[in-house]
């Protein structure tokens, strides 16, 4: 009997999770820009990004990106596994560039998939390459599974050079998964 854990290939499965008040765009992948916070090991500031042009509210690391501290309005992110961080992942993907195989977004609040996630190859030389994918679309009208969008990802590579852009509503909270 086949192992179903990897039936698609290698996998990496994160959720994340809106609890600040507002709606968010997140990088969850940050490309070469740099994204240390000072005085700090985060690496979750998005103030190059925005820099570069891009609207982005907060990188994606491991726990809490956002501290709403006494208010508890937090953006948190936690890997599947415990043992793999995204920390690790992110570095992984910039050092090792991998070919998406598919991409899933699973949520309960079904408003998630009424946004854009843009996946924007960045380049300091010279135009950046910006593909858009409303969620929405990525639905499958045929299945039952009315909580999952699917991105076949023929032809998406992430690597160095890859920023990837997701809107996020307040109060919603997503698994992503990225197979390779």
């Amino acid at each position: 009997m086949a192992n179903v854990n990897n039936v698609r290939g290698d996998k990496f499965i994160f959720t994340i999770k809106n609890v600040t008040g507002v709606a968010l765009v997140i990088a969850l992948l940050a490309a070469f820009f740099d994204t240390r916070v000072a005085g700090s090991l985060a690496l979750t500031n998005p103030a190059e990004i925005v820099k570069a042009g891009y609207a982005c509210d907060a990188v994606l690391d491991d726990g809490i990106v956002i501290d709403g501290a006494t208010s508890g309005e937090d953006l948190i992110v936690t890997p599947i596994n415990s043992k793999k961080t995204y920390r690790a992942f992110r570095e992984y993907i910039k050092q090792n560039s991998r070919a998406i195989k598919n991409m899933t977004v699973q949520t309960t609040n079904l408003a998630a998939f009424n946004q854009t996630m843009e996946f924007i190859d960045c380049s300091p030389l010279g135009s950046d390459k910006v593909t858009s994918i409303p969620l929405v679309a990525l639905r499958d009208g045929m299945s039952n599974l009315n909580d999952v969008v699917n991105l076949d990802g023929d032809g998406l590579a992430v690597g160095f050079d890859t920023l990837v852009l997701l809107p996020i509503l307040d109060g919603h909270e997503l698994t992503v998964t990225f197979w390779f």
